[in-house]
């Protein structure tokens, strides 16, 4: 690039900018030209800094420092010259995208003669994939109609819900949010919530069962109640005999301390006032018995 100053109307000086020694400090930036999507040993550029028209070229690195798991990227660097003298610098983030990857973030490290020290941009890796994990989740607003909401993973979120009733007509509705006029007799029922984005579909389900016409439970309540409240009465039961045998559990303990094998308390009750307690006897008379 020349550059020509008419300072006389005579004289005419030419600066070359490409064999100048000026500086020109770089232009920053990160992104992504095509958002990564999951799909099984592909590798895909993650995010792209770039360091434009800066003399003389500027340092690029990345750092995964600040992510919340380690990550396994790879890096590569490429430099374009461009007419003026001037170079651009473009640091590519490398990997296999995942759900993991998701969010996770990653800094754009930039050195440069021109900086007083070194830039740091920090940058979100963005991962499109299909929808997963759709789960369909029930409000209870009395005294109004319970509502169901549906809940997806997706990047990017989903834009469209089809909302269906077993071996009934897709309800009308076009959001993850379902709520129900009212709560009537034809309410109980296999409900579904399909979702769906550029990258796939995916559907959740859910078994509800009326139990009166302000609020509803999930099937699954109505199978686990009845095996707790057997374990609830077999526990009572168990408590109730171990108490009511008190008695025994005394003579065992006074058949301990007679036979002269230990004292309980040996700082309060000597040997003989146990040998001869009423316990202590009656351990006698069974012994005799069994002698005989």
């Amino acid at each position: 690039m020349i550059v020509h100053l008419l300072n006389h109307p005579k004289r005419k000086t030419h600066i070359n900018m490409e064999k100048s020694t000026y500086k020109f400090p770089p232009v920053i930036s990160v992104a992504v030209e095509t958002p990564p999507v999951v799909a099984e040993g592909q590798e895909s550029i993650l995010a792209t800094c770039t360091a434009a028209n800066a003399k003389p070229p500027a340092d690029i690195r990345w750092s995964t420092a600040s992510a919340r798991q380690p990550l396994s990227l790879t890096t590569s660097t490429n430099t374009t010259l461009n007419p003026d003298g001037t170079a651009t610098v473009r640091g590519h983030l490398k990997g296999e995208p995942s759900r993991v990857m998701h969010q996770q973030e990653v800094q754009c490290l930039v050195n440069h003669t021109t900086l007083s020290q070194q830039k740091v941009v920090p940058y979100e890796i963005d991962i499109h994939y299909p929808p997963n994990s759709v789960k369909i989740i029930i409000h209870e607003r009395p005294p109004q109609a319970p509502a169901f909401q549906c809940l997806v993973d997706a990047n990017p979120p989903p834009t469209e819900f089809t909302w269906k009733r077993l071996n009934r007509s897709n309800l009308s509705v076009r959001v993850g949010l379902l709520e129900l006029v009212r709560v009537g007799p034809d309410f109980s029922g296999l409900y579904s919530c399909e979702v769906s984005n550029p990258y796939g579909a995916a559907s959740g389900f859910l078994y509800v069962h009326e139990v009166d016409q302000r609020s509803i439970v999930p099937v699954t309540l109505w199978v686990f109640f009845p095996i707790l409240l057997l374990f609830l009465c077999v526990v009572t039961v168990s408590l109730w005999l171990l108490f009511s045998r008190g008695p025994l559990r005394e003579r065992a303990m006074a058949q301990f301390c007679c036979s002269g094998e230990a004292i309980q308390n040996p700082g309060r009750v000597s040997r003989k006032e146990l040998q001869d307690s009423p316990a202590c006897e009656s351990v006698e008379v069974e012994k005799q018995k069994g002698a005989v």
